[in-house]
């Protein structure tokens, strides 16, 4: 196995967990818009630690430390550098979050795709002064983070559990 170097302003991490979101199944089964070139490691998400720094101040300040990250941005629409699935990924310093020590490997590795959907949902419901809103996956993560942050933002919501 090769592990890959990183460049200035990257970091190595070595992974411990990655989470399956649709965008990832929608990226294996073909139907995920993009410019893939294979062999190429699925998987947007994870967490792990920090084993190497390509340099740069905020890749090296996170050697060593636990880290949420998302896999490496590329040219928009481009996918050709490994995902979280892999054993050991590389990507840019600025995507990765410290994680407490008492945040768990999974707890850790679902730190952006969620969270930040559910957060621009909240935001989008703002704008247009939405006193409720109905959601059609409610016993999901990302619908459970809903049902919370909307609860405390004074938006009811109508759960819908599909099975």
């Amino acid at each position: 196995m090769q592990i890959p170097k990183p460049a200035s302003g990257q970091v190595l991490i070595k992974v411990e967990c990655a989470v399956i979101n649709p965008s990832d199944l929608y990226m294996m089964q073909g139907d995920y818009a993009g410019t893939f070139e294979y062999p190429l490691t699925p998987g947007a998400e994870g967490s792990g630690t920090v084993i190497s720094s390509g340099g740069g101040i905020m890749a090296w300040s996170l050697v060593g430390k636990r880290v949420g990250f998302t896999r490496i941005a590329e040219k928009a629409g481009k996918f050709s550098i490994g995902g979280s699935y892999a054993e050991y990924i590389i990507t840019n310093a600025w995507q990765c979050v410290t994680l407490a020590n008492e945040v768990t490997w999974e707890q850790g590795a679902c730190s952006f795709v969620n969270p930040l959907s559910a957060i621009g949902l909240l935001d989008k419901c703002q704008q247009y002064k939405a006193k409720a809103v109905i959601q059609s996956g409610a016993a999901s993560q990302l619908g459970r983070m809903i049902q919370k942050l909307f609860k405390a933002n004074g938006i009811k919501v109508v759960n819908i559990v599909r099975r």
